[in-house]
């Protein structure tokens, strides 16, 4: 009421000072233990008057800190880049209602008044699902080929559905394990009854047999791998330095 803010004006403040920082404790080693009630505490000349008795208040919420031309003219800039903020929103659904059905929901900023209105359309298939080939090759003869992957046949699994269920189901994933311990394909693939079928990467091809190699870990000079080297074979880099003019250089060679 002191400073005569209408009940739905904004309330924004401006502080510019020259003076040195203040830092933590400096109130408590001024004698000013008393914590600040919340008030405003300006007398008639419109002086903060609680500066030798309460402690100093802690920042405001939302509170940035820039730096003002000598002049002043970056005042107005400052303040437009203090509100000017950016964000991303995402929504996940946790059904798919009925065909044609729209949800509408709201974002407010904390602090705004303003708001803003979002309007959802549902769309839970595929554009791919329109076409589906029954009894597929692809799927062993066995499952419906859909979007590129196999919906198999009750009692059958497996990426291309050439598996049985009950079929030692815990020995097709002991033989996708390089080693007892590790993870099922290296955590590079997905094990497909008694084998591995690794990931595509779109920093090169993950292949071997338990998907343990690839054609893009190993260093590149000149931007090729190896050197030109090892770029058709499974062997792995080895680097030989060797000393001239004490500068080191670098030669990759394979080895079995």
């Amino acid at each position: 009421e002191r400073i005569g803010w209408r009940k739905e004006a904004f309330h924004l403040l401006v502080f510019a000072t020259d003076d040195v920082p203040h830092l933590a404790l400096d109130g408590k080693l001024g004698g000013l233990v008393q914590p600040h009630d919340g008030e405003c505490h300006m007398n008639e000349k419109n002086e903060y008057s609680g500066s030798t008795k309460m402690n100093f208040t802690a920042l405001i919420p939302g509170t940035t800190v820039e730096i003002l031309d000598q002049d002043s003219k970056n005042i107005i800039q400052l303040i437009v880049n203090a509100y000017n903020v950016s964000f991303n929103v995402s929504v996940d659904a946790r059904g798919c209602p009925a065909p044609g059905t729209q949800q509408r929901f709201t974002i407010k900023p904390v602090g705004f008044k303003d708001r803003l209105e979002v309007s959802v359309d549902y769309r839970c298939d595929c554009g791919c699902t329109d076409w589906t080939q029954a009894n597929s090759s692809h799927c062993s003869s066995i499952g419906q080929y859909t979007c590129g992957t196999c919906r198999c046949d009750p009692g059958y699994l497996g990426a291309r559905c050439e598996c049985q269920e009950g079929e030692a189901g815990s020995m097709y994933l002991t033989t996708c394990r390089e080693a007892e311990g590790k993870q099922i394909c290296g955590g590079r693939g997905e094990c497909s009854c008694n084998q591995c079928l690794c990931y595509e990467s779109e920093f090169g091809k993950i292949y071997g047999t338990f998907c343990e190699c690839d054609d893009f870990s190993c260093a590149r000079h000149k931007g090729i791998l190896c050197s030109g080297r090892c770029a058709k074979r499974r062997e792995h880099c080895r680097y030989l330095t060797l000393q001239i003019a004490e500068s080191p250089l670098y030669f990759c060679m394979c080895t079995k």
